[in-house]
This record gives structure tokens, sequence and C-alpha cells, in this order.
């Protein structure tokens, strides 16, 4: 990923190219400029939206992580506001287990419901009860060609009233 500086009047803008893609950002702001990456591709609009729909899932996932670290941040700091007398990088240690063994904790229970789930072929509520009706094909209805000694079947399903 190579980037450069571009000044433009009293603005320092930073122009990087990404997997073939240049993208333009603000360097005061971070501001991205995402017209820019519109015109310059060439992009199908299909592509486009999924495009930005995996942009927005990894937004969306940075976004969690940075809420799960600000929350183990604020834990830390009111750890130690609450007692100076221990060191913050103990502190820091107890926290992180305790979000470790917490999300672990989860990850387990769910996987328990996950494997508790029975698959299914069909949903529920769809199931169907069918009769099977076989009947010997009488020897009028068989055609000359087949021998005497042959039997012929016909086997036809209805479906059942419940």
């Amino acid at each position: 990923m190579d980037s450069t500086l571009k000044i433009d009047g009293y603005e320092t803008f930073i122009k990087t190219t990404y997997n073939g893609i240049e993208i333009i950002a603000r360097k005061s702001e971070g501001y991205v400029n995402a017209s820019k990456i519109i015109e310059e591709e060439k992009i199908h609009p299909h592509l486009l939206q999924q495009q930005s729909k995996h942009m927005l899932q990894n937004i969306e996932y940075a976004s969690t992580v940075g809420e799960i670290t600000d929350k183990i941040n604020e834990t830390i700091i009111a750890e130690h506001d609450a007692d100076k007398t221990q060191a913050i990088a103990d502190q820091f240690h107890i926290v992180i287990n305790k979000v470790t063994d917490t999300l672990s904790d989860r990850i387990t229970e769910l996987n328990q419901q996950v494997r508790q789930l029975a698959p299914r072929a069909v949903p529920n509520g769809k199931e169907r009860t069918y009769i099977l009706i076989v009947d010997e094909v009488d020897e009028d209805e068989q055609l000359d060609e087949q021998l005497e000694d042959q039997i012929t079947i016909r086997i036809r399903r209805i479906n059942r009233k419940d």
C-alpha cells in the first residue's frame, strides 16, 4: 500500500492505493473521498453494492471491537481508581482474564445450543403424510408383449387428510 501527500490549497490529502483502488483521505480528519473512488474506477452497480456491504460489515466489526476495548479500558481505569495500591498491569491482567472467561463461557453456551438443534429436512409445520396404494394391473390393461408369468403393479401416492 503506497501513499503520498498531496497539498491542495490549505488542505493536505493522503493519496493511497489499496487493491488497485485509489483512495484520497483528508489528513486533518481522515475524511475519505468515496466519490473519487467511484469516478476513477468503473464499478458495476451490483459490485459496488456488494463492496459497500462488505465495507459496512468491516465497519460494524471494528465498531464492536472498539466498544469491547473501550469497556475493558473503562473497567481497568475504574478498578485502578478504586485500588491505587495495586499495579495497573496486574489490574489489566485480572480484567482481561475475566473478559476472556466470560466470552469463553458464552461461546461454549452457544455451541451447546447449536449442537442441540436437530437438523430437519422439512421445516416444522410443513410435514406431509402420504398413503401409498399398490395395485396389481389387470391382465386386460397389460400390454400384449409382456409375458404371462409377469405381474405388473401400479404404485400411487395420495395425500392423507389429517
